[in-house]
């Protein structure tokens, strides 16, 4: 009994760690697609990006606001986003980003070459697993 206590620690340890380091990855190559698809629906400002990518993950997202800042100002370097200073009615100015014509170009392509087959495959399987294929 000893033993599989230990192993269960050991592996939950593992599995911790490992899905740490996936978390990561993850977002580091999906956080700034999901920014693009935001401001392609509308434009908006850092915070109001970031808030708008929690309530849209219904709060199951995690991340810090200062990723979203480094993450807009890595594209905008890029060309893919332009940010755009404007006054504000509810405070100091605001920096507005829009995502511009190379950047709704990088959005399509990953969007077709990346996440319409993994949203195939998944919905492929799951299908499989519900029909105990």
């Amino acid at each position: 009994m000893e033993e599989i206590e230990l192993f269960t620690a050991k592996s939950s340890k593992v599995v911790d760690k490992t899905l740490k380091v996936w978390e990561r990855e993850y977002k580091k190559g999906f956080f700034p697609f999901l920014i693009l698809f935001l401001l392609r629906c509308k434009e908006g400002y850092g915070y109001e990006i970031a808030t708008r990518l929690r309530k849209a993950s219904l709060e199951r997202l995690r991340f810090e606001y200062s990723s979203i800042y480094q993450i807009l100002k890595r594209l905008e370097k890029k060309g893919f986003i332009l940010g755009e200073w404007r006054e504000s009615p509810a405070g100091p100015r605001r920096k507005i980003y829009r995502l511009t014509e190379i950047g709704e170009a990088l959005y399509d392509r990953f969007y077709q070459e990346e996440i319409v087959p993994l949203t195939i495959l998944i919905s492929n399987v799951r299908g499989k697993e519900e029909n105990n294929e």
